[in-house]
């Protein structure tokens, strides 16, 4: 069936599709199918888009066509934030239960209620898009947001603000006074990595401690100690009186810890644990995504993107980070020595599209898109293939999610955020020094 599926991909097809010459994609192929140890590592662009999930499930495939897995490679996702891949672990998931256990299954529901003596819904969760939009409808009465910024990180911030305020009562726990944290009834004040001890699981799978430095500024709390306050007055008391407890619970009922020790001081981590343990699973891969533990060949179509209605937007913007910033800039934009590297917002464009538009070195240009627009100084550069732009995302004064309606990946049902249509109009000139990475 796959080959079936993948017969159209012919290297010429693939050329006119995404503009790489069919021999470096011969090149590329034989490169990796060659090789006796390859890894595939991506990063969350290629989830930021409608078809993320499909993507990642192309990637997949390839790691498993070439035997890339376990012990010779594998596939891993280089996410934003250092514990993405552990929340993932945690179940913070809309559909999932810790060790990615469905939410729908019977039995792993079972189990989590009767460990956690509760009750625990059917059904699968909202994602946070979708929280926000049956906000605005009046469903969602009250939220509690963690360590997120949705006025930034969010497309068509307008629509989350309209939201928000549409609220009885909002909550927002983090380290800083956001965007967001302004709109809240109550803000709770959360200690940084540095004043807080516990795990980072990392993109490999590998579980690192994390020890308090200092103590906790002002009121803040570790987020560990706020929740358990919370649970206490909700009339739900936690029964955890030590780090180690947690790590206990999480061992007994998420497989991919088992082997994990929170007091030993040299944590080997999942991934590298896991092969100690047993040299003849290094073909497996994990247990609960994969039916009886091995991976599934899933095939996937190419979908042209969506073609806006409006004439004029005959750029592309490419939205990510830049070197000396990191995500939308809610706590890097707070440092002084990053801002001196790099101060502002800049649109960075090539020579020949600026020429087209009128556009110099230095110039103040609207970027305007058919959802918003931004202002942004231009920065002429050689290294963007014709008719694509770039601007960074970690510039609270210039939300570049304003230029991105909200189109969400059907199965993840999360939001895309990395390309859109734009044209680009000038404005007025200043000086200009930044990097992109």
């Amino acid at each position: 069936e796959l080959s079936k599926d993948l017969a159209k991909y012919t290297p010429e097809y693939v050329e006119e599709v995404t503009g790489v010459p069919s021999e470096e994609v011969r090149r590329a192929a034989r490169l990796f199918a060659g090789t006796n140890l390859a890894s595939i590592v991506y990063g969350d662009g290629i989830t930021q888009h409608v078809t993320g999930t499909d993507s990642v499930i192309a990637l997949a495939n390839l790691a498993m066509l070439t035997g890339n897995i376990g012990l010779r490679g594998g596939i891993f996702a280089l996410q934003r934030d250092c514990n993405g891949q552990g929340a993932c672990d945690m179940g913070a998931l809309h559909d999932l239960l810790p060790g990615y256990h469905r939410v729908e299954n019977e039995q792993s529901r079972k189990k989590f209620a009767d460990r956690w003596g509760t009750k625990l819904p059917a059904d699968a969760g909202l994602s946070a898009i979708e929280m926000i939009d049956q906000a605005r409808e009046g469903k969602i009465k009250c939220m509690y947001i963690v360590g997120e910024n949705p006025l930034l990180s969010f497309p068509n911030p307008a629509l989350v603000k309209e939201s928000l305020e549409s609220l009885d009562f909002l909550v927002v726990h983090d380290m800083f006074l956001t965007e967001t944290a302004k709109m809240a009834n109550v803000v709770l004040p959360a200690a940084s990595f540095a004043e807080k001890e516990g795990t980072f699981t990392n993109f490999e799978g590998r579980v690192q401690r994390v020890r308090k430095v200092i103590e906790p500024i002002g009121d803040s709390l570790p987020d560990v100690e706020i929740i358990l306050r919370l649970s206490n007055v909700m009339g739900y008391p936690m029964p955890y009186s030590s780090l180690q407890q947690i790590m206990d619970e999480i061992q007994e009922l998420v497989p991919l810890y088992q082997v994990v020790d929170y007091r030993d001081s040299d944590m080997k981590g999942i991934s590298r644990a896991e092969l100690d343990r047993d040299p003849l699973r290094n073909r497996r891969m994990y247990k609960g995504q994969f039916p009886s533990g091995f991976g599934r060949f899933s095939p996937v179509q190419y979908e042209p993107p969506r073609k806006t209605s409006k004439d004029g937007y005959n750029l592309t913007l490419l939205a990510g980070s830049i070197l000396y910033h990191s995500g939308t800039g809610s706590r890097s934009s707070r440092s002084p020595r990053l801002s001196e590297f790099s101060p502002e917002a800049f649109v960075e464009i090539g020579e020949s599209d600026a020429k087209q538009v009128g556009i110099s070195q230095g110039d103040q240009v609207r970027v305007i898109s058919p959802a918003g627009e931004v202002t942004a100084v231009a920065k002429l550069t050689d290294t963007l293939p014709e008719g694509v732009v770039f601007m960074p995302i970690c510039f609270p004064s210039t939300p570049v999610n304003r230029l991105f309606d909200i189109a969400l990946d059907p199965r993840a049902k999360t939001p895309a955020i990395k390309a859109c249509a734009v044209k680009l109009e000038p404005k007025a000139r200043l000086d200009l020094s930044a990097e992109r990475i």
